[in-house]
């Protein structure tokens, strides 16, 4: 809406191309009702490197040591994608199958704009 000074008592007329605000400045765009949901950001390479290496690093041991270093060469998010079986399997046989699906499904977040939605799926 445009904002203008009808009168002398200060009010104001207003048509609707255009919002007022504060001390009757005019703003080009409405507000909708609805507001666009913000779209999460995309995670680094690094970041998501650093996410799923954490949600195995209390484990010790040689297949740990192993599946660390497959997180830390991998190249792109695709590749740590697929490594989420095997950190799957580690955490089942370190803790429980429960404990190892809701840490694997936490990682999913970490994924988002990197593999398409259909693929994250919680296990």
């Amino acid at each position: 809406m445009i904002v203008e000074m009808n009168d002398s008592r200060g009010r104001f007329a207003s048509s609707s191309r255009s919002r007022p605000s504060l001390f009757g400045i005019s703003l080009p765009f409405r507000l909708s009702g609805h507001p666009e949901p913000a779209k999460p950001e995309r995670l680094t390479v690094s970041q998501v490197k650093l996410h799923t290496e954490l949600c195995f690093q209390e484990i010790e041991g040689v297949h740990a040591d192993r599946l660390r270093l497959k997180v830390r060469l991998s190249k792109d998010v695709q590749e740590l994608w697929m490594l989420r079986s095997d950190i799957h399997q580690l955490l089942s046989q370190h803790f429980n199958q429960s404990e190892a699906s809701h840490r694997i499904n936490s990682l999913l977040p970490c994924f988002v704009g990197w593999i398409p939605e259909r693929q994250l799926i919680r296990i």
